[in-house]
C-alpha cells in the first residue's frame, strides 16, 4: 500500500519496522517454545 506509506513519517515508518522486528523475534520464540 504504497498510500499508506506515503503519509507516514520517517521517524514513524522506523518506529513501525521496530514493532514489526520486535513481533517476529518474539513469535519466533514462542514457536521454538512450542516446538520443544
Amino acid at each position: 500500500m504504497p498510500y499508506l506509506r506515503e503519509q507516514l513519517e520517517p521517524k514513524q515508518r522506523l518506529k513501525l519496522c521496530l514493532i514489526v522486528l520486535l513481533l517476529l523475534q518474539i513469535s519466533h520464540k514462542i514457536m521454538l517454545l512450542l516446538k520443544s
